[in-house]
Formats: C-alpha cells, sequence, structure tokens
C-alpha cells in the first residue's frame, strides 16, 4: 500500500511525512484506484485544463507523446498519455501509478524529471517531463547511420552512470532505447538525458509470442522473454545492446518477425560487426567487452563499474594517442 497526503495528494516519504505541503495530517492509504483519484483530486483538478497538446511525437504501446505548452508556467513540455484502456485492470492500473510516482524521484541528474503527473478528463494517465529540444539518440543513429567507438563511449559512460547510481539503491534501472535518450552537444561535449525507464516500459508495450502485431523485441533481455525477474544484470545488457547498436548502426539481433529476434537474443550470440562493416576489434577489446555484457546468463555479465572502467579506458586511450606529442 502507498501512503499519500490528503492535503496535497503528493506521496508521503518513507519517514511518513508530507515533504511537498508539511501537512501533518493522517496519511491516504492507497489500495484501489478509487482510493487514488479520491486521494489526488486536487491533484486531477489542477491539471486539468493545464496543457495544451499541439504535436503528436510517437505512440507505441498503451501511449502516445505529445509535444505541449505548460499554460500556467508557460513553458514547453512533453507530455505522456496512457489510453483510458490500460486502466481497466485495476492491477495494472496500480502498477502505472506506482511507476509514475517512482518517476517523479530520478537517481541522477541525467534522468529526466516527472514534475507532473495526474489523470485527464477521459480517464488517460499523463506523465509531464521537460520538453528536450535536443534530439534522439534514434534521430542521430537514423541520420549518422553509427558513431566513433569513442563518441559512443561517452554516451555509454553517461548511460552507465545512470544504471549505476540505481544499483547502488539495491535496483535495477529498467528500459532504456534509443527513442529515449536526448543527446545534445558533439563530439567530447555530448551530453545524454534519458527519459524515466517506466514511461519507456509503457510506452514499448509488451512482447506477445501469439500476437502478429507484437512489439519487436530488439531492446528485451533473455530473462525478460523467458518470464524470469529483472535483476541489475539486467541493465548490463540493455546497456551493451546500445553499445553494439551506437557502434555499428544496427542492432545486435535481428530478424523480420518478433519470434525470430526472441529467439536469437534468447539463444543465438550477437551478430558478429564486421557483417555491418565494423571493426571493434582494435577498440581496446571494444567486441569481447560488448559480447561479455550480451552474455545469455545475468551471472555471466560484468558489473557496472567493470563496464564504466573500460568505457574510462577506452575514452583515455583515445585521447591520449590524439594529443600532440
Amino acid at each position: 500500500m502507498a501512503l499519500f497526503c490528503t492535503t496535497c495528494g503528493a506521496r508521503l516519504g518513507s519517514d511518513g511525512a508530507c515533504h511537498a505541503c508539511g501537512s501533518n495530517k493522517a496519511p491516504w492509504e492507497v489500495g484501489t484506484i478509487q482510493d487514488w483519484q479520491a486521494a489526488n483530486r486536487a491533484l486531477i483538478q489542477d491539471v486539468a485544463g493545464r496543457f495544451k497538446l499541439f504535436g503528436l511525437l510517437g505512440e507505441i504501446g498503451d501511449g502516445a507523446v505529445y509535444k505541449a505548452h505548460d499554460l500556467r508556467d508557460d513553458v514547453p513540455v512533453t507530455v505522456v498519455l496512457i489510453v483510458p484502456e490500460a486502466m481497466d485492470d485495476p492491477r495494472h492500473a496500480l502498477r502505472l501509478l506506482a511507476e509514475a510516482e517512482a518517476a517523479a524521484d530520478p537517481v541522477h541528474d541525467n534522468v529526466l524529471p516527472v514534475v507532473h503527473f495526474g489523470e485527464s478528463k477521459d480517464g488517460s494517465l499523463f506523465y509531464i517531463t521537460p520538453m528536450m529540444q535536443d534530439p534522439t539518440l534514434r534521430t542521430l543513429l537514423l541520420r549518422d547511420h553509427h558513431f566513433s567507438p569513442i563518441a559512443a563511449a561517452r554516451i555509454g559512460l553517461q548511460l552507465a552512470a545512470v544504471i549505476e547510481a540505481a544499483h547502488k539503491q539495491g535496483r535495477a534501472f529498467g528500459s532504456v532505447v534509443p527513442e529515449s535518450i536526448f543527446v545534445s552537444g558533439r563530439g567530447a561535449m555530448y551530453r545524454a538525458k534519458v527519459m524515466p525507464p517506466s514511461m519507456v516500459g509503457l510506452l514499448l508495450g509488451d512482447y506477445r509470442p501469439d500476437n502478429p502485431a507484437s512489439v519487436m523485441p530488439i531492446y528485451f533481455t533473455p530473462e525478460a522473454l523467458l518470464g524470469d525477474p529483472t535483476t541489475p544484470a539486467s541493465d548490463i545488457f540493455r546497456l551493451g545492446v546500445l553499445l553494439y547498436e551506437m557502434m555499428t548502426g544496427e542492432p545486435p539481433f535481428d530478424g523480420t518477425k518478433p519470434t525470430h529476434i526472441a529467439a536469437r537474443v534468447i539463444s543465438h550470440p550477437p551478430t558478429n560487426p564486421t557483417d555491418h562493416g565494423v571493426d571493434l576489434g582494435r577498440w581496446d577489446g571494444a567486441s569481447q567487452t560488448i559480447d561479455r555484457m550480451l552474455a545469455k546468463a545475468p551471472r555471466d555479465r560484468p558489473s557496472i563499474e567493470t563496464v564504466s572502467k573500460w568505457l574510462i579506458g577506452l575514452i583515455e586511450k583515445w585521447e591520449s594517442s590524439m594529443a600532440p606529442s
């Protein structure tokens, strides 16, 4: 059960106090959707009519992402709408709400905060994040096909820092895909911002082998496809997929149907980078390290600390080779 403040509707801290408004009234124990709606009635009324949608950015899974404008604060924002049908199952809806609350407290500065969430008039759940004007990693990959290993390492190191922050809290970070990473700058000045993983998971939807229209499981882990629990080692696999794709321009496991890709993720080695015309062998063991990150068994993957040290070493080695003699 989650505890909420009956004055402002904010989730209470671990100490039982409301750090949003300072109220000391008895908390509201949330056990049903109706309870959540009642506890957050003021929040829902405050949100109604506040955000003007003016552009669809994408539509995947249970939701859609829009460009919008915050009429109260006069700032551009991003709105993620989760369709009302996704709220029909109380257990699923409560999970969505819990994920929205968790996303409001990002683990790292490189994670976009959820600055507001609530329910629209039609019953859709929505998340509000700051508007990112920078292109996504997917946009850059479509434009440039792939990054140099050094540029990929710079972005990868920032993603590793986010993952490491989550692991220090004793949990996995969660889903990260090229569409959820915003990249600014160039070369040594690349900066990455990541959408909260709960939002990414909702937008990706679920992989269902019995559904021909199911999402392509390119960014799923073997354990997720097998129905096993997600662990911090799952983050290593996901980061390995991203590093491989940034360096080669292609995902490590491909196929024409979701079931083909799922089978490759579960039981096949990644495609050799040379098949994509990229030789990673000379980049300080890039192929070997990424292969270890993409190990099928979570216990065989390196720690995030080991991955970070390798990325730092790769960057430092390249910088020293470029320094004037």
